[in-house]
């Protein structure tokens, strides 16, 4: 996925979790890994992200970017706990 955009009204509706059962139903086998990238400024990103169990694992400075990175194993673990 490029992005995901939750506009204000629809927030805390359920809409983040469909999106996500659609995904892990898909999805293949064998996936390690889970990553993401978010804007510096963008400090609510990262507390989700930082949420489903991922970690800032790096930055790209000329795009003032943080690369966050967890196993998929734990966002496996989030999902069926809130499930």
């Amino acid at each position: 996925m490029e992005e995901i955009q939750i506009i204000s009204p629809w927030q805390g509706k359920g809409v983040f979790r469909a999106l996500y059962s659609f995904l892990i139903s898909t999805l293949p086998s064998g996936i390690c890994w889970v990553e993401a990238y978010v804007n510096k400024n963008n400090i609510k990103s990262q507390g989700i992200l930082k949420h489903l169990g991922l970690n800032c694992a790096g930055e790209i400075k000329e795009k003032d970017i943080y690369h966050f990175r967890g196993k998929y194993s734990d966002l496996l673990e989030w999902y069926f706990r809130i499930e």
